[in-house]
């Protein structure tokens, strides 16, 4: 651990040891699959209400555009401010634009409240990332970082059957009332029970023109270009499989938002299974050969998809696998 890190320990003693902020910091990066997940059960019933097929997925595009932007911007704004000020603007942000969704009258006032939200809850996102690396380092950071996205792993496999029960009894404007209140609680969370991990003495005095600078300059490394393409085209898949299976299952297949729910769930499970399992595998058979095998993996499944698409959707059993 840096100097710099243990002065910050030793002025909170056994905060990173401490068994709640795994916890803590689990809830508020939450904010992402909980956004994201709850409501997939209800896109028919939006595209059906707003009389737009389009609408499910240009309101889950804006969503990913407002948490890209502010993922960009948040992280450089708190190594100024500091950790809770921005985690608290943007869980403000966050529970106002949820509660403009709740009663969005379109397509296009749905995803500009959905951007906005995304853009508050990005700070939920990112900073808790950061004050990890406040706290611990090197085996340590890594055990603190495993505990932490075991807690956040709960959100997507009970968030998409929160969702479905929601709208098996209320309108889908509710799911976004739970949004909003899932922020007043993080709020709540962070005002009594998270301390700042970045003191003053070691906040950044960096401006806008020079984040932007280091931005240009990452930008000419050739090896960002292969580490950010492999992972675009991955979140890519991950966006169509979002936007797409609802549909797919709840459209074409009729199946009920809960049982599309549940196999949601189950598919959650598995990926945060494998995340689980990633650090074994890295360690016995290289970074190189374990992100060479689920590129592969990843294109044998899509390949599949796309020849059950153009068959008009294949039997379920192939869809499923």
């Amino acid at each position: 651990m840096s100097v710099a890190q243990s002065a910050i320990v030793d002025a909170q003693p056994g905060l990173a040891e401490n068994r709640r902020l795994p916890l803590l910091l689990g809830f508020l990066i939450s904010i992402g699959p909980v956004s994201i997940d709850m409501y997939l059960p209800a896109f028919p019933t939006i595209a059906h209400q707003f009389n737009d097929a389009s609408a499910p997925g240009l309101t889950l595009a804006a969503y990913f555009a407002g948490l890209a932007v502010g993922q960009m911007t948040q992280g450089a704004f708190s190594d100024r401010a500091g950790r809770r000020l921005p985690i608290m603007l943007g869980l403000a942000v966050y529970t106002l634009a949820s509660i403009g969704c709740a009663f969005a009258w379109s397509t296009a006032s749905l995803s500009v409240f959905r951007l906005i939200a995304a853009f508050g809850g990005s700070a939920s996102v990112v900073i808790p990332r950061a004050m990890v690396r406040d706290l611990a380092d090197g085996a340590a950071a890594a055990l603190l970082f495993s505990r932490l996205m075991l807690v956040m792993g709960v959100a997507p496999i009970i968030a998409p059957i929160i969702g479905s029960g929601v709208i098996s009894v209320v309108s889908w404007r509710w799911i976004f009332i739970l949004a909003a209140l899932y922020g007043v609680v993080a709020i709540s969370l962070v005002w009594f029970h998270l301390p700042d991990t970045l003191p003053q003495a070691r906040r950044s005095v960096v401006g806008f023109r020079s984040v932007l600078i280091r931005y240009g300059q990452i930008a000419v490394e050739r090896s960002f270009y292969s580490n950010a393409l492999t992972g675009t085209f991955a979140m890519s898949a991950l966006f169509a499989y979002l936007t797409g299976t609802p549909g797919v299952f709840i459209g074409m297949f009729h199946w009920t938002p809960m049982s599309y729910s549940l196999l949601f769930a189950a598919n959650a499970a598995i990926y945060i299974g494998f995340n689980q399992w990633n650090p074994h595998l890295v360690g016995r058979l290289g970074l190189g050969r374990v992100i060479g095998g689920s590129a592969i993996s990843l294109g044998i499944g899509t390949a599949l998809l796309a020849v059950a698409a153009t068959i008009g959707g294949g039997p379920l059993a192939i869809v499923l696998a």
